[in-house]
């Protein structure tokens, strides 16, 4: 990222079809990963902080979808 490309980085990118399918790619995923943490772990802090680091971890790989991994 750079002065540059900062503004572009940081507003909306409207998503097109193959973006949208890789979205879904990563939400089936993390909700996946998610179920087996809450399957295999009793309701702790470890459990909810694994949860939230998914739920990061989804956040940080749509933003590389939706900036076409720019930053």
């Amino acid at each position: 990222m750079t002065k540059d490309n900062l503004r572009d980085v940081m507003s909306y990118h409207q998503l097109d079809e193959q973006q949208r399918a890789a979205y879904v790619r990563i939400e089936d995923a993390a909700v996946a990963f998610a179920n087996v943490v809450l399957d295999v772990l009793p309701a702790c802090g470890d459990q909810q902080a694994a949860i939230r680091h998914i739920f990061e971890a989804k956040a940080t790989a749509n933003r590389g979808v939706a900036v076409r991994g720019v930053v």
